[in-house]
């Protein structure tokens, strides 16, 4: 005696997908084993009641299982409106924090290091104004840093700047302006160039204002050099 079928009305219209995630995963599993088989069962029923050949609906099943199988983990993962949040500071702001404190602490040590000197009267007022102006620049910079969110850099010198502070400390009384002079030149130069760039294109807000704020005190410092030259 033959068991009959009965055909649920609620279930009548089954999503094949809905099928599909049922689907089970063999291992090395095969035709026999009995999950397979009542998911085989399940979709010849399926497609009895939507009057469709069961291997088509197996077809579809498989095809979704796939879908999802090579999908890139982030459009499974993320929803098209939701927010991107970012957990790490950019490294661009990150970079540019960086170096221009230590030029700042470059400038302020270098301009302590002639007071040594007794370099003259025009260079002594030169690095006491290139002192104050840095003091306050890298005060600036801590300041646009904190309201940025981002880490501030510590106190201390790369290994170019301080090979530099190091070899102006061989000079004496006799070459010790003119080397200093030649040495802000140049800083401040590559100074104006990396300001100027951040302040065209920098991401933070608080500190491209930064970077704006300051970029006339370096082209102040800029002409006063020219004219000790």
């Amino acid at each position: 005696m033959r068991a009959s079928l009965t055909v649920s009305p609620a279930n009548s219209r089954a999503d094949p997908a809905r099928l599909a995630n049922d689907a089970p995963v063999r291992q090395g599993g095969g035709a026999s084993d009995p999950a397979t088989a009542n998911y085989h069962q399940r979709l010849k029923l399926n497609a009895m009641r939507q009057g469709r050949p069961w291997q088509l609906m197996h077809r579809l099943a498989r095809a979704t299982i796939l879908a999802l199988a090579l999908a890139p983990p982030a459009a499974l993962a993320q929803q098209p409106d939701e927010p991107r949040i970012a957990t790490a500071p950019p490294a661009v702001a990150t970079g540019f924090i960086s170096t221009m404190s230590v030029r700042h602490l470059f400038v302020i040590e270098s301009a302590d290091l002639a007071d040594t000197r007794q370099p003259g009267v025009r260079v002594r007022a030169l690095a006491e104004m290139l002192r104050q102006d840095h003091r306050r620049a890298l005060a600036a910079l801590r300041q646009a840093t904190a309201k940025a969110s981002l880490p501030p850099h510590e106190d201390e010198l790369g290994s170019r700047h301080q090979a530099e502070l190091d070899a102006l400390r061989e000079h004496d009384v006799t070459t010790f302006g003119a080397a200093f002079i030649a040495l802000q030149s140049e800083v401040n130069g590559e100074t104006i160039a990396i300001v100027e760039r951040y302040a065209a294109r920098g991401k933070s807000r608080p500190l491209r204002n930064y970077a704006r704020d300051l970029l006339p005190t370096l082209q102040r410092h800029d002409e006063a050099l020219r004219q000790m030259r």
